[in-house]
């Protein structure tokens, strides 16, 4: 899911710019495909329930195993980054 609400609002203060979703139309699914596509400069990921040392150890590296994520330059150069859900 992309982050959708209150996400694109931070994304904005920090100066960056949201690839999918804004505060209008909310969160909404959507495959690695589309992320590799887009081009990324950062990826964040942010799962609910998650803490950023789970998502590290379990959900990054079976990322960059996947076919997607061994193409997109963004895990490449390891601009993907992990936060804590409640963060």
């Amino acid at each position: 899911m992309c982050g959708g609400h209150w996400v694109p609002e931070m994304i904005d203060m920090a100066g960056g710019v949201n690839c999918f979703g804004d505060k209008e139309t909310g969160s909404f699914r959507l495959d690695w495909e589309a992320v590799v596509e887009s081009q990324p400069e950062m990826i964040i990921l942010m799962l609910c329930g998650y803490y950023g040392a789970a998502l590290r150890w379990r959900i990054c590296p079976s990322w960059r195993r996947n076919q997607a994520g061994t193409t997109c330059r963004t895990v490449r150069h390891h601009q993907i980054f992990a936060m804590d859900a409640g963060a």
